[in-house]
């Protein structure tokens, strides 16, 4: 029997979300050209620590005009894949949006994770990078409870399939976490029930008596 997971890519327009998506999902390249998406649903089948996956990508639309769309998809989503441009600062302060919203939408607290994966792309553009590697630990450890960061190329495909699945092993840890009973709190124990309770019934008898 196949494990079947939803996740989602996210982050600001032009990070390279769709880029990696295609090169997750095919063995094709990305054709390089910008095309902004509203939002597309890609299927692949994986295989990870022997388990197989059937992995529904929906790849979103970062765009503030499409800001209207992600409650949707954030509700509907078990993992996200979080992406941000090393090239540009402001996508990784945008950031904050969308793991707020995450949040906010699932109900979930600042002080609980939830599977996700940070991104650093284009990490390829030496040059013209201002986003170091400790920056992108800082936010996740700030913002996204410490989840695993990647620096990835969408043009030279470095990382990028290595960081969808590590997200896939963070979706079924947390899985196997929230399926786990909890563990009852022990009870306090009565006077009786206590340790050196025989004692005490002892000298409670001997009280009455």
């Amino acid at each position: 029997m196949r494990d079947e997971l939803k996740i989602a890519v996210i982050g600001a327009g032009a990070v390279g979300k769709s880029c990696m998506t295609v090169l997750m999902t095919t063995h094709n390249k990305p054709s390089g050209e910008y095309d902004p998406t509203i939002e597309d649903a890609y299927f692949h089948v994986c295989k990870v620590d022997e388990r197989t996956i059937n992995l529904e990508i929906l790849d979103t639309a970062g765009q503030d005009e499409y800001r209207a769309l992600r409650p949707q998809y954030m509700m509907g989503c078990y993992g996200f894949l979080i992406v941000c441009d090393l090239t540009d600062p402001a996508s990784m302060d945008n950031l904050i949006e969308f793991v707020e919203l995450i949040r906010r939408v699932r109900n979930i607290d600042d002080e609980t994770p939830f599977p996700a994966v940070l991104c650093g792309n284009k990490v390829d553009l030496t040059t013209k990078r201002m986003i170091s590697l400790d920056e992108l630990r800082d936010f996740s450890k700030k913002y996204i409870n410490g989840c695993p960061v990647f620096e990835t190329s969408a043009t030279s495909s470095l990382n990028v399939k290595d960081s969808f699945i590590q997200l896939v092993r963070e979706c079924l840890k947390q899985r196997e976490r929230a399926a786990k009973p909890k563990e009852k709190k022990p009870r306090k124990s009565s006077f009786l029930s206590s340790s050196g309770s025989a004692e005490a019934k002892s000298d409670l008898d001997a009280f009455v008596g």
